[in-house]
């Protein structure tokens, strides 16, 4: 990876983590739910929106969407029968900078 990649990374990561646990604690909340591929196309198309990161939970699959140049995002919670719900969604989305050495 190049120089920050490692970084922007790790950061990702964390982002997921802390969407997966305000998603977990708001599941029971969801706002919209449908057929998986309805979600994602919408996401596409109505929000520019590309799948940043995903990762697994005890009720399924977990995806984070964003789009760089409007900086919105959304986070989605995709059931193992295909079913996603959207759980948040959000806007001015950015990478924290942060400096050298400094703990998370």
């Amino acid at each position: 990876m190049r120089g920050g990649g490692i970084q922007a990374l790790i950061y990702g990561a964390v982002f997921l983590l802390i969407c997966v646990v305000i998603a977990t604690a708001a599941f029971s909340h969801q706002s919209f739910c449908t057929a998986t591929e309805s979600v994602r196309e919408m996401l596409i198309r109505d929000r520019g929106e590309s799948r940043a990161y995903v990762g697994m939970t005890p009720r399924g699959m977990m995806e984070l969407w964003d789009n760089p140049e409007t900086r919105s995002w959304t986070v989605i919670q995709t059931d193992p029968y295909g079913q996603s719900c959207i759980i948040l969604n959000g806007r001015h989305a950015g990478p924290v900078l942060r400096e050298r050495g400094e703990d998370m």
